[in-house]
């Protein structure tokens, strides 16, 4: 009842501290009007008034009528999940306490308990039992038994009837700070910080106590030792699921392409990468607790669990995906509602082929730009680079090259590109280690030592179309594909990393967005209001660099990029020469707003742009 009367006093004293400042604001606003009159100065102060007045109470209204959204995820009937149904409605006898209404499965690796409660939590409503596939997927019956142990131990302490005061509350607080977030030096704006401030302090901490407690219910309902090896195992398979998704799941995102069969995947990854899990078993459980964190660390929960009685019950040591009637069936309804639409699905023994030879082909085509610029149109193929190497410009070639931004490993991208076309290249997915590069006779192929002729000190281009040929790669393949230019393709590969509201290129003003793989420069619109807020509203409409560019944005990927120098000035000032030898000047104007440190990264591009010409 305590933290019940925590959450409520703080939500009310939110209210109640918006309304002290509104009332101190209209005090001093009647104050100078009383005092000076209809002076210039009362005219400001009313505007101003008015200005706090509004946000505040419009921020209030938009929390009293915000409604929480339902948990999200597939719903499991009884015929989909007999065995999980059972085990939920066991525990919460167990605990004295209702089941769930519905059960929701999603691909996040945790479980969870909402209610539907009303009238500050005083009134029950509809439940949720939301669980992960992932854990399922990876965890025994036992440990699965003492996680929904430890979600109806929330359910038995009333914790979800709190959850949407407090919920209530984050929304307001969210809604006042940001209304008041372009206001940095307002005095408003610190006192609402300030009140947030203690607000998140004070219920994170009451959530960390409310987890202690559902710990000790999990440990009653399903013994300590359950308890504690699911506290232990949490943080393991988290590492695992979020490994798997990195170096295999996402691995084809780039070319918008996602394996068919995801949850059969991460249970290959699991029995291939056996060792790291092990590895991961071994390390010492996380002991850190930050002081917004709403869960205390995993050592100090399982510490706390020390001495709890229990053993194991038979059955226990099952696969929890038993619970289900069906796995795999219920996994495709995950995924299918889980993958974003508009990806291509491809089976896991396509996935590197596809993904990797689309990235190879790219660069390949990047390197045969390049080699245009040098050799000249109709001179984009491997069988023209071997010639001049043939003729004894190797080494003045590849000075050439790299001075006309050629990739770094472009040779190699070209020969992978030609040797996949030629059907004597495959890189195949291992789920214990590395992807492989083999040939058609299923042993590796080193891409660097079919390249090697080239690079040599006495480099030899008749060796080099010899070790291609013996290798069964065709030279007439090795040609640009012609699906991108330099513009597309940075474009389509840029992530914006920093921007600035006003810069002046050429004489006029610009928005500068400094990305991955270029510099953008977009027109700026005199209606839209000033500074970071402004920048950040063009980032949220055009969403990326190809965004931008549909927007009129100059677009200067750096492939393009010849020449960069600094200029003497009293700001930043920089010019950019082209491949074509168009010339650019940009100048930083020093009142304007950035995000990030733009300057700061196209001066280390033109560093390393000086030090490779």
């Amino acid at each position: 009842m305590l933290r019940a009367a925590v959450s409520v006093a703080l939500l009310g004293g939110f209210y109640l501290y918006a309304l002290v400042i509104v009332a101190a604001v209209a005090a001093g606003t009647v104050y100078t009007v009383s005092r000076f009159g209809s002076s210039r100065a009362s005219v400001e102060v009313i505007g101003i008034g008015l200005g706090i007045t509004v946000a505040v109470l419009v921020a209030l209204w938009r929390a009293l009528r915000h409604k929480a959204s339902p948990p999200q995820g597939v719903r499991l009937s009884r015929n989909d999940a007999p065995g999980l149904w059972a085990l939920a409605e066991a525990s919460a006898e167990a605990a004295g306490t209702r089941g769930p209404d519905e059960i929701l499965v999603d691909a996040e690796f945790n479980a969870a308990v909402s209610e539907e409660s009303k009238a500050l939590g005083l009134v029950g409503g509809r439940r949720y039992l939301i669980v992960g596939l992932p854990l399922l997927a990876s965890f025994d019956t036992g440990r699965f038994r003492a996680v929904i142990g430890h979600e109806f131990g929330h359910y038995s302490q009333s914790h979800t009837r709190l959850g949407a005061v407090a919920y209530r509350g984050h929304v307001a607080v969210r809604l006042m700070l940001d209304a008041f977030a372009g206001r940095r030096f307002n005095p408003v704006t610190w006192l609402f910080k300030a009140y947030a401030a203690l607000f998140f302090t004070v219920q994170a901490g009451v959530s960390r106590a409310q987890e202690f407690e559902a710990d000790q219910v999990a440990a009653r309902l399903t013994g300590g030792e359950n308890t504690r090896a699911a506290f232990r195992e949490l943080p393991v398979m988290a590492a695992a699921w979020s490994r798997f998704q990195q170096q295999y799941m996402l691995l084809g995102a780039s070319e918008k392409l996602v394996p068919d069969d995801l949850f059969g995947g991460f249970a290959s990854f699991r029995e291939g990468r056996a060792g790291e899990i092990a590895e991961l078993r071994e390390q010492p459980l996380p002991s850190e607790t930050q002081r917004l964190d709403t869960h205390p660390s995993i050592a100090s929960r399982v510490a706390a669990l020390e001495g709890a009685p229990g053993e194991p019950q038979p059955g226990d040591e099952a696969p929890a995906a038993g619970l289900l009637a069906d796995f795999d069936a219920v996994a495709k309804r995950v995924d299918a509602e889980w993958i974003s639409p508009g990806v291509e699905r491809v089976p896991w023994s396509e996935l590197c082929q596809r993904t990797v030879g689309s990235a190879q082909r790219k660069r390949a085509d990047a390197a045969f730009r390049a080699v245009e610029r040098v050799l000249g149109p109709g001179k984009a193929s491997l069988d023209a680079l071997i010639a001049e190497v043939k003729d004894g410009r190797g080494e003045v070639l590849w000075q050439e090259l790299e001075a006309a931004n050629f990739p770094r490993d472009g040779v190699q991208a070209i020969v992978a590109t030609a040797a996949i076309d030629s059907g004597a290249l495959r890189f195949e997915l291992s789920w214990d280690g590395p992807m492989r590069q083999v040939g058609k006779d299923g042993e590796p192929v080193a891409l660097d030592e079919l390249t090697a002729p080239l690079f040599d000190a006495d480099a030899d281009g008749e060796a080099a179309r010899g070790v291609l040929a013996a290798r069964g790669i065709d030279l007439a393949l090795a040609v640009s594909s012609g699906r991108t230019t330099a513009a597309s393709h940075a474009a389509a590969q840029a992530k914006i990393i920093a921007a600035s509201d006003v810069v002046e290129l050429n004489g006029e003003k610009r928005h500068l967005f400094v990305a991955t793989t270029g510099f953008a420069f977009l027109p700026i619109d005199p209606r839209a209001k000033e500074g970071e807020q402004r920048l950040k509203q063009v980032m949220q409409e055009c969403g990326s660099v190809e965004g931008l560019v549909r927007a009129a944005a100059l677009w200067l990927p750096t492939e393009e990029v010849r020449h960069m120098e600094q200029l003497k000035g009293m700001s930043y000032k920089a010019r950019i020469v082209t491949q074509d030898g168009t010339e650019h000047v940009l100048v930083q104007k020093l009142m304007s707003d950035d995000i990030g440190k733009p300057f700061d990264l196209i001066a280390e591009y033109a560093a390393g742009r000086a030090s490779r010409e």
